[in-house]
């Protein structure tokens, strides 16, 4: 699936569809990259106001 992020937003999926995505298990591997990624934005933006910051960018950003 690649859909633009705001494409993403707007999806619509039926009931069981979202319900089947939610049983997915959560692997290891994307607990070891989700703990990555959250070490990397708090080393990034060391404050709540740098987090807040960014992301009203990010989503100034998506909304263009």
């Amino acid at each position: 699936m690649n859909l633009p992020l705001r494409e993403l937003d707007l999806e619509t999926i039926p009931v069981e569809e979202f319900l089947r995505r939610c049983a997915l298990p959560v692997t290891a591997d994307t607990v070891e990259g989700t703990a990555e990624l959250v070490a990397w934005f708090v080393r990034r933006y060391p404050t709540v106001q740098a987090r807040f910051a960014y992301v009203r960018r990010a989503r100034a950003r998506v909304l263009r």
